[in-house]
């Protein structure tokens, strides 16, 4: 009986002194397991800030450099000078003309005459020797006034872009303002972008109107390759 009892007693004491201990284990685990997580939580947070530091002076260098090219080529001025065949007077005129353009658009090849008219002008060679010279941009197109191209480094998807979102934000901007349209896949380009537009604003009798609307497709794959990246 007294023996029972002494087993008994040596149990309870070893419960008792091995219960703190996995309290302690527990405790110790949850802790640690809470602390890693916050300090890898931390690290990653680091490591992102550091890499969206990176990738906006990346691309704040490309912005820079294409709005320094667009000011000192003059295009703005060349834009303003370009007459599109003749464009019709009237709005419906207007309309019928680049609705068939439109429709013509796609049976279009490299040697089709309106093409070569778009692709091959003074503004087209300037914007190719650009994109042959600075290789991260793939390519550069402008529109007049109204969305209709007029010229072009390569065929874009379509003729008209005024129906497009970012030519509808460009001509809103003002003179020498930014339009940045966030990482897309460009169908004309083949590659996965990140476009620049800037509205063209040319002097008159007035003042200063919006004669245009040049766009930049900047190659996104060299722009994420360009900056460091941290091991979190």
């Amino acid at each position: 009986m007294n023996f029972r009892i002494r087993s008994k007693f040596i149990g309870i004491l070893a419960i008792a002194s091995l219960l703190p201990l996995g309290i302690a284990l527990i405790a110790f685990r949850w802790f640690g397991e809470r602390y890693s997580r916050q300090s890898e939580g931390i690290r990653y947070q680091e490591a992102a800030a550091h890499l969206s530091h990176s990738l906006t002076h990346s691309l704040r260098s490309e912005i820079e450099l294409f709005n320094q090219w667009r000011i000192l080529s003059g295009i703005a001025l060349a834009v303003s000078a370009t007459d599109i065949e003749q464009t019709p007077r009237s709005e419906a005129a207007r309309v019928a003309a680049i609705e068939a353009t439109e429709a013509l658009w796609p049976t279009l090849t490299p040697d089709s005459p309106q093409l070569q008219a778009l692709l091959h002008n003074d503004l087209s060679q300037q914007m190719q020797a650009f994109i042959t010279e600075h290789r991260n941009f793939a390519e550069v197109f402008i529109t007049d006034r109204e969305g209709r191209l007029i010229a072009a480094t390569q065929k874009t998807s379509d003729y008209w872009q005024a129906d497009e979102v970012w030519w509808q934000a460009a001509v809103l901007l003002d003179e020498d303002t930014v339009n940045l349209d966030g990482l897309n896949y460009d169908e004309s380009a083949q590659v996965y972008s990140i476009d620049i537009t800037l509205p063209l604003y040319q002097s008159n009798q007035t003042g200063r109107e919006i004669v245009g609307v040049i766009k930049a497709v900047l190659d996104a794959s060299p722009v994420f390759q360009s900056f460091s990246t941290v091991d979190p």
